[in-house]
């Protein structure tokens, strides 16, 4: 088996659970869509996933998806999504990813996310120190990226694939 992650980050989140990932799967190869393109063919898994930044997954991922949709629907895919908003992922997932692939993936999981102000500017610092405040003053913890889910989806992909 060889498998493909494919991903964009924008603030180096998803970076890191892709790095996790990759280290738990044997023949991997990983593509940051923001630097380059791969060529699907030659892979028999393919995972795919981004962060989500105000509802909407990255755009390269997004493009990634409409041009090479029916090569995935022949491919083993595995889907999944960092975001800080856990309540919120499978509308996400519905929003973000094409039904029939949805529909067909072996996996799809949610890998939590953070919230770290040092890789933040602009508007993007400002509501993240308004949602950490209000998760404060709620007695709610920040989000965190979930291993367990890193895992289990490598041991799915694993088992699966």
């Amino acid at each position: 088996m060889n498998t493909l992650i494919v991903y964009a980050s924008k603030n180096g989140t998803t970076e890191k659970c892709v790095e996790r990932l990759a280290s738990l799967l044997e023949n991997t190869y990983v593509v940051n869509l923001e630097e380059s393109l791969p060529n699907t063919l030659d892979f028999d898994t393919i995972i795919i996933g981004g962060s989500i930044h105000y509802g909407t997954l990255n755009k390269s991922v997004r493009t990634f998806l409409d041009h090479n949709l029916q090569i995935l629907l022949t491919k083993k895919v595995g889907l999944f999504l960092c975001c800080g908003m856990a309540e919120d992922v499978e509308k996400h997932f519905e929003a973000n990813f094409p039904k029939p692939l949805l529909k067909e993936a072996i996996d799809i999981e949610y890998f939590g996310g953070e919230m770290d102000l040092d890789t933040l500017s602009g508007l993007d610092k400002l509501v993240v120190k308004m949602v950490m405040l209000t998760n404060r003053n709620l007695k709610e913890h920040p989000p965190e990226i979930i291993n367990a889910n890193i895992d289990r989806m490598a041991r799915n992909i694993e088992e699966l694939a």
